[in-house]
């Protein structure tokens, strides 16, 4: 069976590939992907979901591509504009929305190192999103 998925999973990546390659050199073209909806943007639909299915507590973070396209001297600033967006967001569900912070590992390590204590005082942080790999601090969801 593998083999068989084998070749249908690598169509679908040139294809994607290709439509991607064509939508970044016409503005006109269609962007390939899943389209984003309200149902990726809107907290209340993110507890509606979680009410619908028992989900008592959710954590939410950034998509990728993260903050690693910024330059070192603008990701400190949105970062700690993004993390206490977050934190203001999960304080409209206390108790059931935590999230992992953003950190701006384009800059210097000093704005890194400030960026973690930054978001260490704010509440609802539940961890540290390093791009594709997430870091959990010695924190925990309260109960």
């Amino acid at each position: 069976m593998r083999d068989r998925e084998r070749p249908a999973a690598e169509s679908l990546r040139k294809a994607v590939n290709v439509r991607l390659g064509d939508a970044l050199k016409d503005p006109q073209a269609k962007a390939p992907g899943r389209p984003l909806t309200t149902h990726y943007s809107s907290v209340q639909q993110k507890v509606h979901f979680m009410d619908t299915h028992g989900i008592q507590k959710s954590v939410v973070s950034l998509a990728n591509p993260w903050l690693n396209f910024l330059d070192a001297s603008e990701s400190p600033s949105i970062a700690k504009k993004i993390n206490e967006e977050f934190s203001d967001l999960c304080g409209q569900y206390p108790r059931r929305l935590f999230y992992f912070a953003a950190l701006p590992l384009t800059a210097s390590l000093e704005d890194i190192q400030s960026s973690i204590e930054h978001v260490r005082s704010l509440k609802y942080f539940n961890g540290l999103e390093l791009g594709n790999l997430r870091w959990r601090i010695n924190r925990t969801i309260a109960a």
